[in-house]
């Protein structure tokens, strides 16, 4: 079991692109690993979700082993 937060940033004035980020730690009751990925200069609508977790997935799997 993982925790994670997702977040996305609207950038510029008027808006350009987006900051899409993800945060987590593993496992979510006994945390050994944190990992917060930021992913700038996305298209706008796009979300942290779709843009950041497949990395945060790579990232604690392979933490985990």
């Amino acid at each position: 079991d993982v925790a994670v937060k997702t977040g996305t940033a609207q950038v510029g004035t008027p808006v350009t692109s987006n900051a899409d980020w993800m945060i987590g730690f593993a496992p979510a009751k006994d945390p050994k690993v944190a990992i917060a990925v930021v992913v700038p200069v996305q298209p706008v609508g796009s979300y942290g979700a779709v843009v950041a977790g497949p990395i945060v997935k790579a990232m604690l799997e392979f933490a985990l082993g």
